[in-house]
């Protein structure tokens, strides 16, 4: 942990030094509230998020990627003010790394490429992650993984491997977390002529062995208007237990009109998140559904530039959950950097 530490330091000195004045530093964020409430998990308050995600990249060598929130574990959301517990009321949001790891990438031939990751990881699942519901099976945007992760681009598809430690999630501080070497995970992903995508994933978590599908198809209705569809699915072996998904997501505005597209966008989703699939399946950013669930999303900008955003969501079903709320994001971004999600 102390050489994680000391490396961290070494790599953001060295970046920012004047004798690198090539030194890249990209950016995005956001400042955020919503209302939330959910009778389920005993919710009822006013919760601000800020985010921050950046990338330094010293004229390519290799980047240092950080990811803060105002979040715990899986959330970016944290209460201001709590209706159900006026005792607990803070203005002072609780920032921490949630992503802070060393990347460098390597051409090992014309057709193939390889990236290595070490430190406070983010997700490498894709898929479901570009509209307001979050995966339901999917490691969360907005969680982490104390460990390192091998990338290999290839032409039959991205191949990776992730192992480290997802242990002691309620703890923020990446330096005073305790950590043990519990969580490994093999991912395929592949996407076919930009309209079909899947990832396939298997791997081992608290000593069960889990599988993961997931696969994203673009569908054209009404000649040019795009519906997105996902499925989702999470099996412990061991214990024999399933959670799963399906999510429809579509541009409402854009069918109206074509100076509406974006303003009005439209997710529905089924989901059944089994409580007995393990740790691995407590680590998606929807901590609080439980059972079935039917989620109901809209959103959209408000500003031309899509900036200033708005969103109403309400789940239904075994969990409830209505939230209302806005976001503003901020960004200068060349590199891709970790998704956050709503």
């Amino acid at each position: 942990m102390k050489k994680f530490i000391v490396l961290s330091i070494a790599a953001s000195a060295f970046l920012i030094s004047p004798v690198h004045a090539q030194t890249k530093f990209d950016y995005n964020g956001s400042i955020g509230t919503r209302y939330n409430n959910s009778s389920t998990a005993k919710i009822n308050a006013i919760q601000p998020s800020m985010v921050f995600g950046f990338t330094l990249s010293p004229a390519g060598k290799f980047d240092l990627v950080g990811l803060v929130l105002s979040g715990p574990y899986g959330k970016r959301y944290s209460t201001a003010i709590d209706f159900n517990h006026p005792e607990k009321n803070t203005l002072n949001p609780h920032l921490a790394f949630h992503n802070l790891y060393l990347q460098k990438s390597f051409q090992l031939n014309p057709q193939t490429s390889a990236t290595g990751q070490f430190g406070v990881l983010g997700t490498d699942q894709k898929i479901g992650t570009k509209t307001f519901v979050s995966p339901t099976t999917a490691i969360g945007t907005n969680s982490w993984i104390d460990g390192a992760r091998v990338r290999l681009n290839t032409r039959l598809g991205v191949m990776s491997l992730t192992g480290g430690s997802i242990y002691d999630i309620t703890e923020t501080n990446f330096v005073k977390r305790d950590r043990k070497l519990n969580y490994f995970e093999v991912q395929i992903s592949k996407t076919v002529i930009d309209k079909v995508a899947f990832e396939l994933s298997g791997g081992a978590m608290d000593y069960e062995t889990f599988f993961r599908a997931a696969s994203e198809e673009k569908v054209k209705l009404f000649s040019e208007h795009i519906v997105t569809l996902v499925q989702e699915c999470l099996w412990n072996m061991d214990k024999n237990a399933t959670s799963y998904s399906a999510t429809a997501s579509t541009d409402l505005g854009e069918i109206f009109n074509q100076n509406l597209k974006g303003r009005l966008n439209l997710d529905l989703r089924y989901s059944y998140n089994n409580p007995t699939t393990g740790m691995r399946g407590k680590t998606s950013n929807d901590l609080y559904l439980k059972g079935h669930v039917g989620t109901v999303a809209l959103y959209g900008k408000v500003n031309k530039t899509g900036s200033l955003n708005w969103f109403t969501a309400y789940d239904f079903g075994t969990s409830t959950r209505y939230q209302l709320g806005m976001n503003w994001k901020v960004q200068k971004k060349k590199k891709a950097t970790t998704p956050v999600q709503q």
